[in-house]
């Protein structure tokens, strides 16, 4: 992996990796941070109510907290718990000493808790040396959890973002064609390598234990988020069934989302910072799709069909 990884960029019309196609957006501005409606937030999670008897499948991602109270809880961890959390196998107790466990850079917090998709990516290897460095507290410690942090609920509420919107636009087009550039499953296109994590460099043990990564409650199941990606949304009763071009079509992104923590804990530090650079670019791309599909509702999806790709390009 490059130290600058830019996969997607936002000053042409053009997707880097379909230039020749009709360009998309013609007349529409670049997108800037998308502010997403109300009903994205609200406290339960669904968007729209199921029919009576029915299951929710918001319920699979009830775990994964909200943009804003995601950070937070990360951001303050404190030793203490982590002790606590390594120890507790073996009847270790909570301590007194609530000092602060985070030293992860805030420009890279300021990066993907409110990304500017309309300038350039960010050197995402750069910005995270300071997990090498000895002035960080715990750097493996804190890279380890930041990956987790990425892969378990940064990038999920990314896509759980792009799934409303897909929802919204077919819903309202209904005879649209599924392969939308601005999907989040169209990754595979762009890089459609997945190395295992067993594959890379590991140490013989975790080189930190598995604990949660919030200080307010456990970290999100994996598994149930896969499983929530491959349900259908619930849809207003006018407007049912869902649209089925929002179907999920596996991709190489998918293995991100629930990888196994202990193997994860044991990939030697240097192989752990580029992995984590390659999930930053990965959530870069999804934040910059979700941007263009902002942009294209404020519009009433004017246009959109210009951002429709052929079959043979979507795979």
């Amino acid at each position: 992996i490059s130290h600058s990884i830019s996969i997607y960029t936002e000053s042409t019309h053009f997707h880097p990796a379909m230039s020749g196609l009709i360009p998309f957006g013609q007349g529409i501005q670049s997108p800037t941070t998308p502010t997403f409606q109300t009903s994205l937030f609200i406290s339960t999670r669904a968007v729209y109510q199921p029919e009576p008897g029915q299951p929710d499948p918001d319920e699979l991602i009830r775990d994964v907290p909200f943009p804003a109270a995601a950070f937070s809880a990360f951001q303050s961890v404190t030793s203490s718990q982590v002790e606590y959390i390594g120890n507790q196998s073996s009847g270790g107790k909570l301590n007194d000493n609530q000092t602060p466990m985070r030293d992860v850079p805030s420009t890279l917090i300021a990066h993907i808790s409110i990304p500017q998709t309309s300038g350039p990516e960010p050197d995402w290897v750069s910005v995270m040396n300071h997990f090498k460095t000895k002035r960080c507290l715990d750097g493996i410690g804190n890279l380890q959890d930041f990956y987790v942090f990425m892969v378990r609920i940064v990038l999920p509420n990314t896509i759980i973002d792009n799934r409303r919107l897909l929802h919204e636009l077919f819903m309202e087009k209904r005879n649209l064609s599924p392969n939308v550039r601005f999907r989040y499953d169209y990754w595979n296109t762009h890089d459609p390598i997945y190395t295992q994590p067993a594959s890379e460099r590991l140490d013989d043990k975790p080189i930190r234990p598995i604990r949660s990564v919030l200080r307010t409650g456990p970290t999100p199941n994996g598994a149930n988020f896969i499983q929530w990606l491959n349900l259908p949304l619930n849809t207003p009763a006018e407007k049912r069934p869902c649209p089925g071009q929002l179907r999920h079509r596996a991709c190489a992104l998918d293995s991100y989302l629930c990888e196994d923590e202990a193997t994860i804990r044991r990939i030697a530090p240097e192989a752990l910072l580029h992995r984590t650079a390659k999930v930053l670019s990965l959530f870069w791309w999804v934040s910059a799709q979700n941007a263009w599909l902002k942009v294209y509702e404020e519009q009433k999806w004017v246009g959109i069909e210009q951002a429709v790709l052929p079959d043979a390009v979507m795979g």
